[in-house]
């Protein structure tokens, strides 16, 4: 089974000079996967807004292992639980704003 070295040194890179070219963003590597699922998890909740959708679903399909734990990481990074944030988008989009 593939690991995430094999993917770095098929590139030529080690996990170590991974971890390095981070720190001179000032964040880590699990930080910016973090941000990277919670964006799409944002980006799908705003494609989805006028549908039904599932927050544990579109939590799963990024990643996350439960709801509770998506929340935390949403909430920490955009400062609203997912449903307090859709429950906005929904009205903007109802209100004709253009998406966030």
């Amino acid at each position: 089974m593939p690991t995430p070295s094999h993917g770095l040194a098929a590139h030529g890179i080690s996990v170590r000079y991974l971890h390095r070219l981070f720190e001179a963003e000032s964040t880590t590597v699990c930080q910016w996967i973090r941000e990277q699922r919670l964006h799409e998890c944002r980006r799908e909740l705003v494609v989805r807004a006028a549908e039904s959708v599932s927050l544990g679903q579109v939590a799963r399909r990024w990643g996350f292992t439960g709801p509770a734990r998506f929340s935390r990481a949403f909430r920490r990074s955009y400062g609203l639980s997912p449903t307090d944030w859709l429950d906005r988008e929904r009205a903007s989009r109802a209100a004709g704003d253009a998406p966030c």
